[in-house]
């Protein structure tokens, strides 16, 4: 839009005037006034100083008016040309409207919702090249929720923190998702297990990218669902729900089993590629691909308790779920 305004302007009516000025040299008064009435009652200009383009019809028509005694079609062609010349900053400006993005159009968002009844410490951690949100991590009490901003094309992952204890000045540490950072994580990962809600809106499409991820094993229940804004319900169409809603710690097999200090609970749920590390576990080595690397007995419970959450690596059928451009919900304890 500069560019318009800079090349043609909109100073139609300081030229009127000038060509007034200087029609009143050849012609008679009347002419004249009906110039100046005409500059008068035209739009008044967004744009005083005269750009380029109007220097050099002012320049033109002076020399030309004066020095060589133009007659009235000239004159005339003049005034047509004035015309058309500033009229193309109207056709320009509304040509960059239609294709200059809108600093005003609206970001993706997240929204973090805290439905359990103790506090959760949400980990935040981007992926390589991202920028970090929220320094990495935040507080929820019970029932509370706060919505971030994704910056374009972001994708990155979040997951909650359990039973943490920070000092004033975030120090200190967490009994499961813990990122070895204090309170904010700073762009480091949880430590397993912990369970995760994984967001991808940077692939340069209109689709985004986001699944309930078990992989890493599991500590608390969690969802995630596309909304079309604050209050608004879920976005129609294909964009589903996805998430682990069940709470796998009461059912998990005792070799997988995180206890607490007190050894009296459990508060996480390894993956068997945690617990075993070997490469039919972990898709690793010649079990590297999804032709050779499938469901364990393992991975089949978390499967069956969460149908729609990933339970290993190539599990993306049923667990990675797109979306057109939305808003998301992060919900944890989502029962």
């Amino acid at each position: 839009m500069i560019f318009c305004y800079y090349f043609f302007g909109e100073s139609h009516i300081f030229f009127l005037y000038i060509y007034a000025k200087t029609e009143a040299g050849i012609a008679n008064t009347k002419q004249s006034h009906c110039s100046l009435h005409h500059a008068k009652v035209h739009p008044h200009p967004l744009f005083r100083p005269l750009p380029p383009l109007q220097h050099f019809r002012y320049f033109f028509f002076y020399i030309f008016h004066y020095g060589f005694k133009p007659t009235q079609k000239v004159l005339t062609f003049s005034t047509i040309f004035s015309h058309v010349t500033s009229e193309l900053t109207y056709v320009c400006r509304l040509f960059s409207i239609s294709i200059v993005p809108k600093p005003w159009a609206s970001a993706t968002t997240v929204t973090l919702y805290n439905k359990c009844s103790h506090p959760v410490w949400p980990g935040i951690q981007s992926n390589a090249g991202k920028p970090i949100l929220a320094r990495g991590g935040l507080f929820l009490p019970p029932h509370q929720n706060q919505t971030l901003q994704l910056p374009p094309l972001w994708a990155g992952r979040f997951w909650p923190r359990v039973g943490c204890n920070f000092d004033a000045a975030g120090r200190g540490q967490c009994d499961t998702g813990d990122c070895g950072a204090g309170l904010f994580c700073n762009g480091l990962g949880g430590a397993p297990p912990a369970t995760l809600a994984e967001i991808n809106i940077g692939t340069g499409t209109e689709l985004a990218y986001y699944d309930i991820s078990l992989v890493d094993g599991y500590n608390l229940p969690m969802s995630i669902i596309p909304v079309r804004g604050p209050g608004l319900g879920p976005v129609p169409g294909k964009c589903q729900f996805a998430g682990c809603t069940k709470d796998l710690n009461t059912m998990c097999p005792a070799v997988l089993q995180v206890r607490s200090k007190d050894k009296k609970r459990v508060v996480a749920c390894k993956s068997a590629c945690r617990a075993f590390n070997s490469p039919n576990y972990c898709c690793t080595g010649s079990h590297g691909t999804a032709q050779t690397c499938g469901p364990t007995q393992y991975s089949r419970i978390f499967k069956s308790a969460c149908p729609m959450a990933y339970s290993f690596a190539y599990d993306d059928l049923s667990s990675l779920f797109t979306c057109p451009s939305a808003n998301y919900l992060v919900t944890f304890c989502p029962n």
